[in-house]
Formats: structure tokens, sequence, C-alpha cells
């Protein structure tokens, strides 16, 4: 008997929802209440994109006299995945540039990764259960000379990584970028 892969993921989540109790439909279970008395689910904390680990700029293939500030932000760590959050600012001096630009047409889709130097890995960006990429997305628009923040999710590096190098787009690479746990 042949099962398809998404068939078997479908099960698996619908038994990971049914194993911790949770029900599908939600109505009339009144309010919900906490996890088993232990700590507190983990709170996200914004990203502070005043603070600014590495920072260059480079020319923008395609885009006469343009350029591109990339500013990497944060690469923080929480188990089991690590979220990079840079800003892009595209500049267009002479006002020729696109019409509408986002990242698809002015960077390609902008491909992005990380390049663990201690285990010789390279992290590419994660899917979910729909295989779509955990990331920004590509038709994300972009207003020349403003700042535009991205984010981009990857599986965590081990323990002993303190720091990654970070591809974007064909750019150079930004090397020893910290990692935060």
């Amino acid at each position: 008997m042949r099962t398809s892969v998404q068939g078997t993921a479908v099960a698996a989540a619908m038994l990971a929802v049914l194993a911790t109790g949770c029900s599908l439909a939600g109505a009339g279970e009144g309010p919900a209440t906490g996890g088993g008395g232990g700590e507190p689910a983990a709170v996200g904390e914004p990203v502070d994109i005043g603070t600014v680990l590495v920072e260059a700029s480079y020319p923008v293939p395609g885009l006469a006299g343009g350029s591109a500030d990339i500013a990497v932000h944060e690469l923080r760590v929480r188990e089991p995945l690590a979220r990079l959050t840079f800003s892009i600012t595209t500049h267009d001096p002479e006002g020729d540039g696109w019409t509408n630009p986002d990242l698809d047409n002015t960077y390609d889709g902008l491909a992005v990764s990380l390049i663990d130097t201690v285990n010789l890995n390279r992290h590419v960006v994660v899917a979910d259960g729909n295989q779509t990429p955990l990331r920004t997305p590509p038709d994300t628009a972009l207003e020349y000379g403003r700042p535009t923040t991205l984010s981009y999710t990857f599986a965590a590096p081990p323990e002993d990584v303190t720091d990654m190098d970070v591809y974007i787009g064909g750019f150079p690479p930004f090397t020893d970028v910290p990692v935060v746990r």
C-alpha cells in the first residue's frame, strides 16, 4: 500500500492535535486556560531595528545608479528555529527604476541562507506543512529610500555555534553574525 507524504503529514498533524487534547472545532469549550501548570508560554520579543549588527551598501543589478543598503538586525535562536531579521533600503537616485518595486523584480526573490562555519552546514529557509517558505513573501513591496524589514526562518544551529555567515541574494556574505540565544 502506498501513502502520500502529504497524507502522512496530515495524519501526523491530526494525531498530534488529538494527543495534546486539543479540539479542531473549539466551540462550546469555554474560555481557554493555561497549559499544565508549567512555565508560561514564551512570548516573542520584537526586534529593535535600530540595532544594526552589520551593514553594507551594494549596487543593484538592473537599476541604473541604484543601490541597496542592507542591515542585519538580529539572528535569534528559539529552538528548534532561528530567525534572521534584516532590512533593505533600495535607492533609485535617477528616478527611472521600476514603477512598483518588490523583492521579486528588484532582487530576484532574494534567496537567503545561513552558513554554520563550525559544523560546515548550510541552512536554507524552512517551510510549513503546505511547503510555504517561512520568509517574507517575494511580492513584498519596496519603497525607494525607505527601509523594508524582512524576516527569514531556518532550522536552529547546534549550541556550539555562536555566529554564522549570512548570504542575502547575490550580494557578498556578512560573516560572523552573532547568534542570540
